[in-house]
């Protein structure tokens, strides 16, 4: 069983190496890396080197930066051009992975009989203590639900090469980010999915962090409420891009749900409100699902 490990790195001297260790140290499989180097200006591409060296197991591509999102694209896209693996695992620079973090996803899939797996995590400092969490762990299996919330973080995520091989098709240019867009290229194709409650990663947050998890309920409004004011919509655009590649491949029930996000902002306030309140899209959090309800009616989604 062979696992193709797609790490995106960026000025990650600092905490690479720990996390490189954490995964070399993975238990039960065979395991490849694939580095996209997005521009570092430190010294993260000599610490890939010396690995390389060690462990030849490590891939290492340089180019420009063009962030997070449209890195981890292209390596999806490398990815695309490697035929001996079985799954595809999406990794952060600065976490460390515990070593049976691999394994457990593998042998979870195979006993569900699943393509996709994402799970949480442990939240930790800088110096790997333990953090408490502000952010709920939805557990979503459905495009609807997927539609409303995000719950995928990409460091856990875990999913077969047909999954990479369907979103190495597309070439969205607005969206979330990549956790976001696989996740639902999966459920666009009625991909099962597995989901675990139990954390095998410690998920790192510092003052470099991308995207963070120890946001407070105080600070999440108020970063909701200034989407609200200033809207990017990338929810919708990225439907839109869901829309646009893979409407074909999906299933009837999914094509309804698809068709009722597609072009929402032309609707009448009538169809608006039948979006907001079809019961189909809701995650069961009062304050996720009101968020959308208010997005869809306003043309703020």
């Amino acid at each position: 069983m062979k696992i193709l490990i797609l790490l995106s790195t960026y000025n990650g001297q600092q905490y690479l190496p720990e996390l490189l260790d954490s995964v070399e140290n993975q238990t039960g499989v065979e395991k490849e890396i694939i580095v996209r180097d997005d521009g570092s200006q430190d010294q993260t591409l000599n610490i890939l080197q010396k690995y390389k060296k060690q462990y030849e197991n490590i891939e290492i591509h340089s180019s420009t930066n063009i962030g997070a999102c449209k890195s981890f694209l292209s390596l999806i896209q490398l990815a695309k051009e490697k035929d001996n693996y079985d799954y595809a695992a999406f990794c952060d620079q600065d976490d460390v992975w515990l070593p049976q973090k691999l394994s457990a996803a593998i042998t979870l899939m195979l006993q569900e009989n699943t393509e996709f797996y994402y799970s949480s995590y442990q939240l930790v400092n800088q110096n790997l203590k333990k953090l408490s969490s502000y952010n709920q762990f939805i557990p979503i299996k459905n495009l609807a639900t997927s539609l409303v919330y995000n719950s995928v973080t990409g460091c856990t995520i875990v999913c077969t090469k047909k999954i990479i091989e369907w979103a190495s098709e597309a070439h969205p240019e607005h969206i979330m980010m990549h956790d976001s867009w696989i996740f639902k290229v999966a459920l666009a194709h009625q991909c099962g999915i597995s989901i675990d409650s139990r954390g095998y990663i410690l998920y790192r947050q510092h003052g470099d962090n991308v995207i963070g998890g120890t946001e407070t309920l105080a600070e999440r409004f108020k970063r909701r409420w200034q989407n609200f004011i200033h809207p990017k919509c990338l929810r919708s655009m990225e439907a839109e891009e869901l829309y646009k590649y893979y409407y074909d491949s999906m299933n009837p029930e999914n094509q309804s749900i698809i068709k009722q996000i597609h072009n929402y902002r032309q609707k009448s306030f009538i169809s608006r409100l039948s979006i907001a309140f079809n019961p189909v899209f809701r995650t069961g959090s009062i304050t996720n699902d009101l968020i959308f309800k208010l997005a869809i009616i306003t043309k703020r989604y």
